[in-house]
């Protein structure tokens, strides 16, 4: 089994941000607008125990976020094939813990994005 993880600072500027992480043939990105106070640091993880890869991306610990995600997309690429080998495993959280309803976020192929009942408040993507 092998896992990277590194540290970022979510920046509630309004403006499109980007933060990225390889590890092997895997690519895990995560792309999101947002608006709130200050910096919060934030983590993004990568695990590949050989039959499964698993990225994550959200707040260490995980204390609660104050930032609004007006949009946000996280992706897992094998960037050799371009394929995943399975469907994503997709849990999305709130900052109560609590695993958001699939009316608040979709998954298409080998992403995930908000749908129409998004509440703007995530505080930890699993892909």
């Amino acid at each position: 089994s092998e896992e990277v993880s590194k540290d970022f600072d979510a920046k509630p500027q309004g403006n499109l941000e980007t933060v990225d992480m390889s590890l092997g043939d895997y690519k895990c990105e995560f792309s999101y607008v947002s608006t709130g106070g200050s910096n919060e640091q934030w983590v993004i993880h990568i695990n590949d125990n050989s039959d499964h890869v698993v990225c994550i991306i959200g707040r260490p610990n995980p204390p609660k976020s104050y930032l609004l995600f007006h949009d946000f997309t996280a992706t897992l690429t094998n960037t050799k094939t371009g394929k995943l080998s399975s469907p994503l495993n997709v849990e999305v959280y709130d900052n109560e813990g609590t695993t958001l309803m699939n009316d608040q976020f979709k998954v298409i192929e080998n992403k995930v994005v908000p749908d129409k009942n998004f509440g703007k408040n995530i505080v930890l993507v699993q892909l």
